[in-house]
């Protein structure tokens, strides 16, 4: 009684990456709220000791950071039993709409926060913080009791307390979120994967009906991107292997359609030859050529490829 104390953590990925923009809460005899730098840590100094006090992370900041359509791939082996994600944090990040278990729900919304079609997780937050001392009971089932994402302290002594939290990014299952501004790194494309389309002349007010095929699609493991054309209208889009929830249309208006699919999310049995992913059904406003008007960016969704162990342009 009388002196004052400290509570001071770090909070870092599986992976020991220290991560920035989480905010601190304490509460209690006293209260504060702080955000973590690149270093990841915090601290509340000048405390009564003493006293009683709970710590609480949150961090919702860009829920598409390190998710793609890679981990949807991922997600879905683990479901087939096929390839079991491995420890606790790797399975709170798989379920995405924090149901406590891991199913195709998750992949669904999933996929549709990489079109671009909800722009956060329903039913989550961004980043899960987990209690780094806290020790699951059975790891291949986290839920099996509620794991703590508070730290509390009781009777702060005079001394230094740790009180560090391990992030985990949701949708994120091979841990490619940038934690903070000093790990950014760019893609590493290794190749391309092609997409045909048959070039044509267009003529004003001529109305076409373009497939985007791709040959041997048994090598595809699966795709996402951004479609973007100019100088023409998009009057429709005809699904064939890629289905309505494959294909994002909330950004038609400024001319780019957001694209995720993966090969467990189709029946198409293609395996030579081309395969017709979809059409467009387009009317042209000028004299040009299909070639000049479609295009592939990284606008809303990144345009990358999975083939094998590879990520391809």
């Amino acid at each position: 009684a009388g002196g004052t104390a400290v509570i001071a953590g770090v909070i870092q990925t599986e992976e020991t990456e220290t991560v920035a923009g989480v905010e601190v809460s304490l509460s209690g005899d006293n209260t504060a709220v702080m955000t973590t730098g690149a270093d990841g840590a915090y601290a509340f100094n000048n405390l009564d000791a003493g006293a009683d006090y709970t710590v609480t992370p949150y961090s919702n900041l860009n829920p598409l950071n390190g998710v793609s359509t890679f981990d949807i791939i991922l997600i879905s082996k683990h479901i087939l039993a096929v390839q079991p994600l491995d420890g606790p944090y790797k399975r709170i990040a798989a379920d995405v709409n924090n149901s406590g278990s891991i199913s195709t729900l998750d992949l669904i919304q999933l996929r549709k926060l990489i079109l671009n079609i909800v722009m956060e997780f329903p039913n989550n937050n961004s980043w899960r913080l987990v209690d780094q001392d806290y020790v699951f009971p059975v790891p291949e089932n986290p839920w099996l009791e509620e794991f703590p994402e508070v730290i509390n302290e009781n009777n702060v002594s005079e001394e230094l307390l740790d009180a560090d939290f391990v992030a985990v990014k949701v949708g994120d299952v091979n841990n490619s979120a940038e934690a903070n501004a000093l790990g950014s790194e760019s893609r590493n494309l290794q190749g391309s994967f092609p997409f045909q389309v048959e070039d044509l002349p267009l003529v004003p007010g001529n109305q076409y009906t373009v497939a985007i095929t791709t040959q041997d699609l048994a090598q595809l493991r699966g795709f996402q991107g951004t479609l973007r054309w100019t100088g023409v209208e998009l009057l429709d889009v005809q699904y064939a292997g890629l289905q309505p929830e494959h294909i994002g249309l909330r950004f038609t208006e400024q001319g780019f359609l957001t694209l995720s699919w993966d090969a467990s999310s189709t029946s198409t049995q293609t395996t030579t030859g081309n395969a017709v992913l979809f059409s467009l059904v387009l009317q042209s406003s000028t004299n040009q050529l299909l070639s000049e008007v479609l295009s592939f960016s990284d606008r809303y969704t990144p345009t990358e490829g999975y083939v094998g162990h590879e990520l391809r342009d």
